[in-house]
């Protein structure tokens, strides 16, 4: 494996764990439920938008049972429950940047990092 990629990969990971981080002390609650959040879940899939991958407002903190139901069901009740536990300016961040992409580079990763380390201060 080359020294670059390496790093783009730790990169990555940090920012990725980051994200959960950062976003379960912002939002330390169940969206649906209200106990304690275990996992900051993508409201837009990572899949579907690399550039949303860190971004704070595209996380919905749930609990490890509204997690697995979300995944294992995609219940429309559950979505509905995570749009309105959302304020007006994330719904419309989301849906402005939905489609938003970057590339796996050192430089987009430690930017990611960076913005998420400022938030857990």
């Amino acid at each position: 494996m080359n020294k670059q990629y390496a790093k783009v990969k730790r990169l990555k990971k940090r920012a990725d764990g980051l994200f959960q981080e950062v976003g379960l002390l912002l939002q330390p609650c169940c969206a649906i439920c209200g106990q304690k959040a275990v996992v900051r879940h993508h409201f837009i899939a990572k899949s579907l938008s690399s550039g949303l991958r860190h971004e704070i407002k595209n996380g919905v903190s749930l609990c490890y049972s509204h997690h697995s139901r979300w995944h294992q069901t995609g219940d429309p009740e559950l979505y509905e429950k995570m749009v309105s536990s959302m304020s007006a300016e994330q719904q419309e961040f989301l849906k402005k940047d939905r489609r938003r992409e970057i590339k796996p580079t050192q430089d987009n990763y430690q930017q990611a990092i960076d913005e998420l380390t400022k938030l857990n201060k």
